[in-house]
């Protein structure tokens, strides 16, 4: 094979690369090929009532094992083990999981190790990324359309943002209505505000209930009514930035401290 040929299939080889995968940006390495997870269905019987809903929400578990009820069983275990260089905290284990019933998703973080902790956020559409929390980006259209951010604190507080545009962070955003934020349900071990900072040791957990539904309209993009066999684009991430430990967890690696990157989303299979 001549040098000329070698030299043009090693670009054709690099190119194909970076056209699927999150690529390598200031030092930080990040896997070259999308993380997945099976979002499974489950029967409208294992859906449980808010009053149960905010009872396990105020018993923390100890393990997932305390989390095996109906809702959960069968869920995937997913976690945010890449954790940014820039983070002070880097001993953090969040872990997550989801569930769907074909119109609704049912996502709940935990932290089964977490220090530092703190919550000050009490309105919906503040800046939750500040305090404790979890972040869901979802694009329903995969790279059709645009994408929703949902930052979730653990007092309960919420921010949902929609990008008409996954090229451009900037085109088409806005809040979510008043009104549709009746179809977003959060519960939190919590308990409202935390603070001051907790230092020592604890877990907690976040869980949030939406319709996907809601999520398309705001992506600007159109799904089939039921969930099953759609594969949507995500990432999932933890921050908590006014920590005195501040720290940024990944699903699907990022290579720089920005959340708003679509090209590095993984992969959402609904059963």
């Amino acid at each position: 094979m001549s040098t000329m040929r070698c030299v043009f299939l090693t670009i054709a080889v690099f190119l194909a690369i970076l056209a699927t995968s999150c690529r390598t940006v200031d030092n930080a390495t990040v896997r070259t090929s999308p993380a997945e997870y099976t979002v499974h269905r489950i029967s409208r019987d294992k859906i449980p009532s808010a009053s149960m809903m905010n009872f396990w929400t105020s018993h923390v578990g100890e393990e997932w094992s305390n989390f095996t009820y109906a809702l959960w069983q069968d869920a995937e275990l997913g976690t945010l083990s890449y954790v940014l260089p820039e983070s002070k905290y880097k001993d953090a284990r969040i872990e997550f999981k989801l569930v769907h019933d074909g119109k609704r998703i049912y996502a709940i973080f935990r932290a089964a190790k977490d220090r530092y902790i703190l919550a000050k956020k009490i309105r919906i559409n503040s800046f939750a990324s500040r305090d404790t929390c979890a972040e869901l980006f979802l694009a329903p259209g995969a790279t059709q359309g645009g994408y929703c951010n949902m930052e979730v604190s653990l007092s309960g507080a919420y921010l949902f943002m929609f990008h008409k545009s996954q090229q451009s962070n900037f085109e088409g955003i806005g809040f979510i209505s008043d009104e549709d934020t009746e179809n977003i349900k959060v519960f939190t071990s919590g308990d409202g505000i935390v603070f001051p900072e907790i230092k020592k040791e604890e877990k907690w957990h976040i869980i949030v209930v939406f319709d996907a539904a809601t999520i398309a309209k705001y992506a600007g993009v159109e799904i089939p009514e039921d969930l099953s066999g759609q594969t949507w684009n995500a990432n999932f991430y933890h921050c908590a930035e006014a920590s005195s430990h501040p720290r940024w967890l990944a699903w699907n690696p990022i290579p720089k401290r920005k959340f708003h990157l679509p090209n590095c989303f993984g992969q959402l299979h609904f059963e």
